[in-house]
């Protein structure tokens, strides 16, 4: 995808906001602010025996384990990658990729979007896309926002980007097991009691879910292993999200049976690379941060340490 080939919709919105100054505004869709879906925010499987499975914020170092079990069992998920964790851990990625999951944006440093400017919100989703491109060759339709932080503002250029967001109905809260909060009270045995809420309420749910879960901590991927799979599988059919919308195209302009081709040969050349720990309570990775980790780790010969002032030259040249 060519950046210059980009324009923002000419009635964007320039307002910055975020999740600590929300307002009661009926003017905007915020999902984060009054819980508002657009119609195009994917959040239920259609067919109410489907479960749109994801895994966000990887890949990380307890990844592997994860996609041996969901190999194990004939499963495949969506995986929302972060993109300062991609160049980190190109051969997992093209793992992922190889074994048939379904991979997305989770933007380029897990910050709040609608706190960031447009030129940076463009950058948080286009650098992420084009790491991602290219490890695997492909280029991802779908993203979903950190802490689904999302307005009308950032659907704007989620959508001028080609891309749709995707949210969720059921939400684990497995990554406060590896994050300690003591401000909360989730354990595993809590978190697995409100699995089985969801398995139990199934008969009277007319969509399928698609639920929130992390390849961030070890915790959140043993539970995921030992419980959550376990428990939605005995009523849910398991999925990408992009199949269990109906999409067979989850890539922007790469056809099905070149998605099949290229996965079936896409091997991954090496063991993949121990990611450095993921960011503390707290914190969230950005792109100076991962780009420490390793001085060669580039996209497309621009370092992450750069990619703002690329950026901000590229959009210059498309918006003015």
């Amino acid at each position: 995808m060519n950046l210059r080939n980009f324009t923002l919709p000419l009635n964007l919105t320039t307002v910055v906001r975020g999740k600590t100054a929300c307002t009661p505004d009926v003017t905007t869709c915020s999902w984060s602010c009054n819980g508002c879906l657009a119609p195009d925010d994917a959040s239920t499987c259609p067919n109410k025996d489907d479960w749109g499975i994801t895994f966000d914020d990887g890949p990380t170092i307890y990844t592997p384990p994860l996609l041996d079990y969901l190999k194990s069992k004939n499963i495949k998920a969506t995986f929302f990658v972060v993109g300062s964790r991609v160049i980190d851990n190109p051969d997992m990625l093209r793992r992922i990729y190889a074994e048939g999951h379904q991979l997305a944006v989770h933007t380029w440093s897990h910050t709040m979007l609608t706190s960031q400017t447009n030129e940076q919100v463009i950058a948080e989703l286009w650098w992420t896309a084009t790491a991602i491109n290219n490890t695997v060759g492909a280029w991802p339709k779908y993203m979903r926002p950190p802490y689904g932080d999302i307005d009308d503002r950032v659907r704007g250029i989620v959508r001028a980007l080609g891309m749709r967001a995707v949210l969720w109905i059921e939400d684990t809260n497995d990554w406060e097991l590896g994050e300690k909060q003591t401000t909360t009270h989730f354990t595993p045995e809590s978190i697995t009691a409100t699995v089985q809420g969801w398995v139990a309420n199934k008969t009277n749910m007319s969509v399928g879910p698609i639920t929130l879960q992390h390849d961030l901590y070890q915790q959140s991927r043993d539970l995921a292993i030992s419980s959550v799979i376990p428990l939605m599988s005995t009523v849910y059919a398991p999925k990408p999200v992009s199949d269990c919308l109906g999409d067979m195209s989850p890539y922007l302009g790469v056809p099905p049976k070149a998605i099949a081709a290229a996965a079936s040969s896409a091997a991954p050349t090496a063991s993949a690379t121990p990611a450095p720990a993921p960011a503390a309570a707290g914190t969230s990775a950005s792109p100076s941060a991962n780009a420490k980790a390793s001085s060669a780790a580039t996209v497309k010969g621009i370092s992450p340490a750069t990619f703002s002032l690329a950026l901000l030259v590229v959009v210059g040249a498309v918006l003015f």
